[in-house]
């Protein structure tokens, strides 16, 4: 992903807003075709969605922007796994300074389309790092490295 592409991903959370209009991204001197290229690139990768002629952040968006010791842990009301899965990582998020983010995947039809039957599916940063089943031993390791 290109620098400019980036930087639009994390606008989102530096202007705190959930929609963006082409033009809250173009600073003094800024290459609108250079964020123009970005927003389409974003938009194909389904990092971004366009509507009415703004654009919204996906989760996959989100995840690639995520810091290295953000947790996102795609859950479901009423997965045992999931439940399970929380408590495995909480200790750990305190442990090494990190983040959790519970995202119920059936509140974005494509998040349910994509991970519906693969919850609970753990991500550190845009990486995902379990899927159905946490081991904290390697949660505890990865954690680890991200410290580093």
């Amino acid at each position: 992903m290109n620098e400019m592409a980036l930087h639009i991903l994390e606008a989102f959370d530096r202007l705190g807003l959930s929609r963006l209009r082409p033009a809250d991204l173009l600073d003094a001197g800024s290459d609108s075709e250079e964020t123009r290229a970005a927003l389409a690139e974003l938009v194909f990768s389904g990092a971004l969605r366009e509507i009415a002629g703004q654009y919204e952040r996906t989760e996959f968006g989100r995840l690639e922007a995520a810091g290295p010791r953000e947790l996102t842990l795609l859950t479901r009301a009423g997965c045992h796994l999931c439940e399970q899965a929380l408590r495995q990582i909480e200790p750990l998020v305190s442990r090494f300074g990190a983040h959790v983010r519970l995202v119920d995947v059936d509140t974005d039809s494509v998040l349910r389309r994509e991970y519906g039957n693969e919850v609970p599916v753990l991500f550190l940063g845009s990486r995902e790092i379990a899927r159905h089943r946490v081991d904290p031993a390697s949660i505890r390791a990865a954690l680890s490295d991200a410290r580093q």
